[in-house]
């Protein structure tokens, strides 16, 4: 047993002093709707109910701020402000084509704001993950609006005939059956990457964020059945306000 395991045990149980992990709960709790907009959060109540300290609860509040989840004024307190867009990590449904809620509050109506579409040169990166020797791709780059609120900009970079569509307003019949449409050939495998970025300026004014704030960087390269690449799309979402979320369904295998 470890020295640290060794101390937790002869400690008992102790009050969590981690302003990361009270962050993370909050956050949570915001985005499954237990704690609802303009849900009053009273800092000793916190300390009590998530057993932290005064400086936890503060440090968190602040975090949260300057999220955009919480409000904070000397007459009303802290208030729940901002609420956290939960997407499916992949959705391929015709409900939504590449874009689903899966939170709380149902389906929300999506529109699309075309920014740009044009033929472009092939750069080594895209030429790397499109494994092609295709001297031009197009791109088509949206912002999508969740009830009329900038949810993310989507990049597109395709190997069709022609720019492909997007498919998120209420008639699209699927990632699928686009992916079928636009190649000739059929979806097999979505090899998706999640990393943080910063926003630039451009990209921060789409979205209503300020420049340097995180944002969440999804980057799927699209295989059809036989292994081809024919498609690398990359998603920007603003960073406090937009989570993804994936199931896993586990084997659990023979009883031991």
């Amino acid at each position: 047993m470890t020295r640290a395991r060794e101390r937790a045990r002869s400690a008992g149980v102790v009050r969590q002093r981690s302003p990361l992990r009270l962050h993370a709960l909050i956050r949570s709790g915001i985005r499954l709707g237990l704690l609802p907009s303009m849900a009053q959060l009273v800092e000793g109540q916190l300390i009590d109910a998530y057993a932290t300290s005064r400086n936890a609860v503060r440090e968190t509040m602040s975090r949260l701020a300057e999220e955009g989840l919480v409000s904070r004024s000397p007459g009303r307190g802290t208030v729940v402000a901002g609420m956290i867009h939960e997407l499916a990590l992949e959705d391929i449904s015709p409900r939504r084509g590449s874009l689903s809620d899966t939170g709380r509050g149902g389906q929300h109506e999506y529109s699309n704001v075309e920014i740009e579409t044009a033929c472009i040169p092939l750069t080594p990166l895209l030429r790397n993950r499109l494994r092609t020797k295709q001297p031009w791709v197009w791109v088509t780059e949206w912002l999508t609006l969740r009830g009329g609120e900038p949810l993310l900009v989507y990049i597109n970079y395709s190997l069709g005939s022609s720019a492909r569509e997007l498919g998120t307003d209420e008639a699209s019949d699927g990632l699928q059956a686009i992916f079928r449409r636009t190649y000739g050939a059929e979806l097999a495998r979505i090899d998706t990457t999640v990393e943080s970025v910063t926003c630039d300026e451009r990209t921060g004014r789409a979205l209503g964020v300020e420049p340097g704030s995180p944002l969440l960087f999804r980057e799927r390269v699209m295989i059809d059945v036989d292994g081809v690449p024919r498609e690398c799309n990359h998603t920007f979402f603003p960073g406090g306000k937009v989570s993804l979320r994936a199931v896993t369904e586990v084997d659990p295998g023979p009883a031991a």
